[in-house]
């Protein structure tokens, strides 16, 4: 920190002046190498503090402020999701879901977090539900083998419904 670094300096300056000729200059040296320690040490651990905040896409998703959510059913409705936006961002990130699953042909849903609608020049995130499985920005998601994929349509069903009344 500042206050260990002055000190540090203060009580350099204070064996320097104490101590002439070559003595001197072994000082300043371990000086020099000491604060090379500690501007090692800084860049290492602010590296480390950095890399412990990678943020996945259930994390936007839950942090996201808006969505915009439709439905494939011919009768072209959207919804645009604010105020309850947490019932539904942070209901995704607690799916049963797993790597994997069909490509979707005909998607049932789609949601689309950070919709440019309302909040421009975000980063849209667009979730996909399929008859078989799921996408979240074109990564395929699916549901255990013990679990029938059919539990996430009926959660999405129930979540369109709540919305669209």
């Amino acid at each position: 920190s500042a206050t260990e670094l002055n000190k540090l300096g203060s009580g350099v300056t204070k064996m320097l002046d104490h101590y002439r000729g070559g003595n001197m200059r072994k000082i300043a040296t371990v000086y020099i190498g000491v604060m090379i320690l500690l501007l090692a040490t800084a860049v290492i651990r602010i590296q480390h503090f950095n890399e412990d905040k990678d943020i996945n896409v259930f994390d936007e998703i839950q942090a996201s402020p808006c969505a915009k959510f439709e439905c494939n059913d011919n009768s072209n409705e959207t919804i645009y999701i604010t105020s309850e936006i947490l019932s539904i961002s942070a209901s995704v990130s607690s799916l049963c879901i797993v790597d994997g699953g069909m490509p979707i042909d005909q998607w049932l849903y789609r949601i689309t977090f950070n919709c440019n609608e309302i909040y421009l020049n975000a980063k849209e995130i667009v979730l996909v539900v399929g008859p078989n499985s799921m996408s979240i920005n074109g990564v395929l998601y699916t549901t255990p083998d013990e679990v029938p994929f059919e539990n996430i349509i009926r959660f999405f069903d129930a979540k369109y419904k709540h919305f669209s009344e």
